[in-house]
């Protein structure tokens, strides 16, 4: 009596949890809407956010430099640069919102990186020089991330965005590096 007591339990308690909310797995996923258009890969989602800190950084550097830089080829890369990051941050803006990521969060600490702290310690004399080279690596780091974004992005929309802006990143990288040439050859 006793086992026949335990078997009706047990299968009472297998019967009541055996039929879980009723909706087959299926039905449940397609509730979820879980879409591959609103699911980023781990990567993506770190190429997105490094990339708004990456151009809010280098927005606030040129922005600097348009004010400080008393050399008018400084000036006119700063601009470019603040040009071209204004329009990489409103993309990735439209980017993440269709991605339902919301809009991407303000880094204020890239507006007062270690960066932006070490151009605003350096004497105007040498101001140039010091903005160009941190525009250098800056760049050097973003075309290395648009590019690798473009080829192995796991979303295709991350993909065309890497691809659409990596042209401008890449010319900003070497301009960069022609004006640090050229000031170090001018230092020598």
């Amino acid at each position: 009596m006793r086992s026949y007591l335990l078997f009706l339990l047990l299968s009472v308690f297998l019967a009541v949890f055996s039929t879980g909310c009723g909706k087959s797995g299926v039905q449940a996923a397609r509730e979820n809407d879980l879409t591959p258009q609103k699911i980023l890969s781990i990567d993506d989602q770190k190429f997105l956010d490094e990339t708004e800190k990456a151009g809010i950084r280098q927005n606030t550097l040129a922005q600097q430099a348009v004010r400080r830089s008393k050399s008018a080829e400084t000036q006119a890369f700063a601009t470019k640069v603040t040009n071209d990051m204004s329009v990489v941050l409103t993309e990735l803006k439209d980017l993440m919102k269709a991605k339902h990521l919301g809009e991407p969060a303000a880094f204020a600490e890239e507006a007062h990186s270690e960066e932006v702290a070490r151009l605003n310690s350096v004497p105007d004399d040498a101001f140039d020089r010091e903005f160009v080279a941190l525009m250098a690596v800056q760049t050097q780091d973003t075309s290395r991330m648009f590019d690798s974004a473009a080829q192995t992005a796991a979303d295709p929309d991350v993909r065309r965005y890497a691809s659409r802006n990596l042209p401008a990143v890449q010319a900003n990288y070497g301009k960069a590096t022609d004006l640090q040439q050229k000031f170090n050859e001018k230092a020598h």
